[in-house]
């Protein structure tokens, strides 16, 4: 989720104190929140559903290899997927593709619509880089729960998430331990380096995997998280008990 730590990048850094008028001057949205593309007679069509439809693929061969390593105790490859499926390894690598391409696409057409979002919270204890952070996180969700057949338009859809999870952080902020800034980013680095395991084997991270890919020490990992277990309950992370190492990592750009 490289994405999300770029949204609140963009809003700014810097010590420099801005007025909430200034703020809500550089976070107003310029663009709709929607993509759309123009067909033959030059009228607009909306693409979240087609989009959402790929995400919703990618996401049901996911789900169904975590089942299979449940079940296997060991990661499944494609061909097993594609036979569970009656389809082939090229279909299944092809919608693994084009669903985290659609993902990272509505995400990234609607970042604006978190920053409009985020403007309005100004000023309750949170740094308007946190709100954003949270309220793309909201906007995840909002794109891989999206069912465009229920007739809701999708800006509509995310609003509602992106709101819940900006409004989550605020009231967990007034009631948690405040972290120091270079502590939050190990943290952050960490759960980049956690879900990227997690959504590309469909288990659990061991200590070791987590240690080879931020490059922090296992001590240093095994600090970061307890202390998600105690301070920040709503991004705790665990360990797998095997010993069990893949080959190779790729961490989200």
């Amino acid at each position: 989720m490289g994405f999300v730590v770029c949204a609140a990048a963009r809003i700014g850094s810097g010590k420099r104190k801005i007025s909430r008028r200034q703020q809500r001057h550089e976070l107003k949205p310029r663009t709709k929140p929607i993509i759309r593309r123009t067909d033959e007679n030059s009228k607009d069509v909306p693409l979240e559903a087609e989009l959402t439809m790929a995400v919703q693929k990618m996401l049901a061969i996911e789900k169904l290899k975590r089942s299979l390593w449940e079940s296997t105790g060991r990661e499944p490859t494609l061909l097993e997927v594609a036979k569970i499926r009656n389809t082939d390894v090229d279909t299944i690598s092809r919608y693994l593709d084009e669903g985290r391409k659609s993902r990272h696409a509505l995400v990234e057409e609607n970042l604006r619509l978190v920053s409009s979002i985020a403007c309005r919270f100004v000023g309750r204890g949170v740094a308007i880089q946190d709100l954003v952070q949270e309220g793309a996180c909201g906007l995840v969700q909002a794109v891989e729960k999206y069912d465009a057949s229920k007739g809701a338009k999708f800006s509509s859809y995310a609003t509602f998430w992106i709101q819940k999870h900006i409004r989550q952080s605020i009231y967990n902020d007034s009631r948690s331990i405040r972290l120091p800034r270079s502590f939050q980013d190990k943290l952050l680095h960490l759960k980049k380096a956690y879900k990227s395991i997690f959504d590309e084997y469909g288990r659990i991270a061991t200590l070791e995997e987590l240690s080879e890919a931020t490059g922090f020490d296992q001590k240093v990992v095994e600090h970061l998280i307890v202390a998600s277990k105690y301070v920040l309950p709503r991004t705790k992370l665990m360990l797998v008990s095997r010993p069990s190492r893949p080959k190779h990592l790729r961490l989200p750009s």
